[in-house]
């Protein structure tokens, strides 16, 4: 396998499911769904974007959870 391809099988491997954001955020996956397309609605002012989706499955970038703990989680 050439570096290249590992980088992106380690890219891929970093995202989220829905379900591990949701335990990482401490709500449901339902509330994450609202975030999702608040976030796709906003182009990512609100909620959580960009997400990608796969035939059934959500895959979610560590830092759209990140911007959204940014603007919304008080330190």
């Amino acid at each position: 396998m050439t570096d290249k391809m590992r980088n992106l099988q380690d890219d891929i491997e970093q995202m989220l499911t829905l379900e591990e954001a949701a335990e990482v955020l401490k709500c449901s996956t339902a509330t994450i769904k609202r975030y999702i397309t608040k976030g796709r609605k906003t182009n990512g002012e609100a909620g959580i974007w960009p997400v990608y989706r796969l035939p059934g499955k959500w895959l979610i970038p560590p830092s759209s959870i990140k911007r959204w703990m940014k603007r919304h989680v008080a330190v």
